[in-house]
């Protein structure tokens, strides 16, 4: 059984490191943990520096798996965004959605609603949802696994 929840990241609109996408994720999936499921999961994304990137920045997503004593973190595959969007995120302060329309790159101000910036940069290869199951699977992958890990 599935129930999603808003659940406030703890963190900026906009993540700007690695550490910071997986706080988000990890905040969300412990805060919304109840005790009446075996498992919460919380998920960001982010931009974190790559200095080898074109950009300068790669977007990755962040998934945290809670079992009510651990997290269990996962990865996507990271991505560039247009420079563009980059010069917006930092120098304006904008999220990745609204920056894509502001560039003049996608007609609307929340292409996470649908292909996602990933489906954009990849002309549709890998869309949003594949892209947050990455991570989802890689977070599961270190969940199952648990015992190898030392958390059991």
């Amino acid at each position: 059984q599935v129930s999603p929840l808003a659940i406030d990241s703890g963190v900026s609109k906009q993540p700007m490191t690695l550490e910071e996408t997986i706080t988000g994720a990890m905040n969300r999936s412990t805060r919304a943990y109840n005790n009446v499921f075996t498992i919460s999961i919380g998920i960001e994304g982010g931009i974190m520096p790559v200095k080898e990137a074109l950009s300068g920045y790669m977007n990755v997503c962040a998934v945290s798996i809670f079992d009510g004593n651990s997290n269990f973190i996962g990865l996507s595959s990271a991505f560039e965004h247009p420079i563009s969007v980059i010069d917006l995120i930092l120098n304006k302060n904008e999220e990745v959605s609204n920056a894509y329309q502001l560039a003049g790159l996608y007609e609307s101000n929340n292409i996470g609603k649908g292909i996602g910036a990933i489906g954009f940069m990849t002309n549709g290869q890998i869309d949003r949802k594949e892209y947050c199951i990455q991570a989802l699977t890689t977070a599961y992958g270190s969940y199952v696994n648990r015992k190898l890990l030392g958390k059991i």
